[in-house]
């Protein structure tokens, strides 16, 4: 488009994604992708820039992170709390907490069937 390519991939030299990009309106839309050191996720970065003078005109960035069994276990969104899973064995889900306060806690069998639930709002049970 405009002698510009209207989309376009990056990858880095390990062949991980880096970037993807494409034209919309007249604007160039992109989503960045941040790794570790095991080729984990650990950032995507959204971005629309004017494709003529570069200028960000808007961006928004959530992070991951990773328990020590190299599982996921945490979302950060830009300017929000970040969001935990907690998680036992091979990744059943325990409960959930949000800006470090406890929102939700599963009970399961012995079989790890869900048998109950318990949701707590602002701070209360």
């Amino acid at each position: 488009m405009n002698g510009e390519p209207a989309e376009q991939w990056q990858y880095d030299g390990h062949g991980w994604l880096r970037e993807i990009s494409h034209l919309s309106e007249g604007h160039r839309v992109a989503v960045h992708y941040g790794y570790d050191d095991k080729g984990r996720l650990t950032s995507e970065r959204q971005t629309v820039k004017n494709p003529e003078t570069g200028e960000l005109l808007w961006q928004h960035e959530t992070k991951q992170a990773y328990n020590e069994q190299g599982l996921a276990n945490r979302v950060t969104p830009d300017s929000l709390p970040p969001v935990e899973w907690l998680t036992y064995g091979s990744g059943y889900l325990a409960g959930m907490k949000l800006g470090g306060t406890p929102r939700v806690e599963y009970t399961r069998d012995r079989l790890h069937r869900e048998t109950g639930a318990q949701l707590w709002q602002h701070g209360r049970q």
